[in-house]
């Protein structure tokens, strides 16, 4: 919609309303398809023990350090667990647990 505006309100001046049950199977509808569109496109992550990852940090802010990096690492990791956490070693030898979405 480049002019901003629906092709109805462009021909008839007016905005299209529809009755209630139509708007709502139409955003079920829309939803569905989303979804469908979304899930094809996630990528599987496996891991390996002894591999290497950058840990994303999801609660560094932007102001203080514009320039800092949200990736920190590289961790080694120890092991994987069923349930989609890791086991993580820094370089010091520490051992820390995190959530598999954040490698």
């Amino acid at each position: 919609m480049p002019l901003g505006m629906s092709p109805y309100r462009i021909v008839y001046g007016k905005g299209c309303h529809l009755p209630v049950k139509l708007e709502h199977k139409a955003y079920l509808l829309y939803k569905e398809k989303t979804k469908r569109w979304h899930d094809a496109h996630i990528s599987p992550k496996t891991f390996d023990v002894e591999a290497f990852v950058l840990l994303y940090n999801s609660r560094l802010r932007l102001f203080p350090c514009k320039l800092k990096s949200r990736w920190s690492g590289p961790f080694k990791i120890r092991h994987v667990a069923d349930h989609g956490a890791l086991e993580l070693e820094n370089q010091k030898g520490e051992t820390f647990k995190v959530n598999r979405h954040r490698c």
